[in-house]
């Protein structure tokens, strides 16, 4: 689930994971599993062949690492906005005060 925080450490604690619908728990779950079962021949194949989204095998996804790169991805993505942010304004900043040298 996309969550849509405006700050870092909010994102950081929520995206990816709301709450588990059985429980009502908002921790992330920690599946201790090593492997998934699969609908049928043909879902495993289009898993493996990844023309579809899910869990295949622990080390390759597994919900409870899926949540964290989804955290990790939205985290990066906001440092970058916020860096963007600065650099543009360094830049007019910078531009502002060579067009001020020249006028002086």
């Amino acid at each position: 689930m996309a969550y849509e925080g405006k700050n870092v450490e909010t994102i950081a604690l929520h995206t990816g994971w709301r709450s588990d619908e059985t429980t009502g728990s908002v921790a992330v779950p920690i599946h201790q599993t090593t492997s998934f079962q699969f609908n049928n021949t043909e879902h495993a194949a289009s898993l493996f062949a990844l023309a579809e989204l899910g869990n295949i095998y622990t080390r390759i996804m597994n919900p409870t690492t899926a949540v964290l790169e989804e955290r990790l991805s939205l985290i990066r993505f906001k440092i970058l906005q916020e860096l963007e942010t600065i650099l543009s304004h360094l830049l007019i900043c910078m531009a502002e005060l060579i067009i001020s040298l020249r006028i002086i």
